[in-house]
């Protein structure tokens, strides 16, 4: 804080015409307002009176819409991502999707009753249609994003909150928002060990979207699945 020092309380309010010769800065501070101080503590009080004696009500908590995020990628961003998708993942690691579900379903094994409604499925994943299905719709949805939509925000967010809300449909067998999460994660583990030029940039641009996606999503599901409970009571 400096060189500076309190002023005893004998001395507070008095005014000091020269600085202290000692080097050390002198705080003042101005007398107190009695009278001010009083007024203004009824004031108070008769507010604070006034408030709790007021009748209680219900009150109904409401979510307010998530707000979509402005220009959360860059043109930079956009380009790296579409080089990364046609360079290296199209062309050298077009199973990447298939690979993250794997993986997902690896560290959490509930994940394979869920993708078959209930029925814990004990095929050979690699060989599972419905799996590879799955899959194969996630591939073709990143590619719209990035070649129809050219990651436009308005139009991912509609096509993320469609996708958010047939997610909802599976609720009933298990689906939980954390599997989403640890997709997100499986997924960006996948990308960060791609050989590709500009990797950290490019990681970091997929980041930005693969999180936009996840997010806009468990808000959707989120949503779809609490009125699908309420019409159902």
């Amino acid at each position: 804080m400096g060189n500076a020092c309190l002023i005893p309380d004998s001395k507070r309010g008095q005014q000091i015409n020269s600085p202290p010769s000692n080097g050390f800065v002198a705080i003042l501070r101005r007398p107190i307002n009695t009278t001010m101080l009083i007024k203004r503590q009824l004031k108070n009080k008769r507010t604070l009176t006034k408030v709790l004696s007021k009748p209680r009500t219900e009150t109904a908590i409401v979510l307010p819409e998530r707000r979509k995020d402005t220009n959360f990628l860059s043109p930079k961003d956009r380009e790296l991502i579409y080089l990364c998708w046609h360079n290296n993942i199209v062309t050298s690691r077009s199973d990447l999707f298939h690979k993250a579900m794997h993986f997902c379903i690896n560290a959490s094994p509930k994940m394979n009753e869920i993708i078959a409604c209930g029925h814990y499925c004990y095929r050979d994943l690699t060989k599972w249609p419905k799996l590879n299905r799955i899959c194969q719709a996630i591939f073709k949805f990143f590619d719209k994003l990035i070649n129809e939509y050219k990651m436009d925000e308005d139009k991912m967010y509609d096509a993320c909150v469609h996708l958010g809300e047939m997610h909802a449909n599976y609720a009933q067998y298990g689906l939980k928002q954390h599997f989403m999460d640890l997709f997100q994660q499986q997924l960006l583990a996948i990308i960060a060990r791609l050989e590709m030029d500009n990797k950290v940039e490019t990681c970091i641009a997929f980041t930005h979207l693969i999180t936009f996606v996840v997010d806009v999503m468990i808000q959707a599901y989120s949503k779809k699945t609490s009125q699908i409970r309420a019409t159902t009571k």
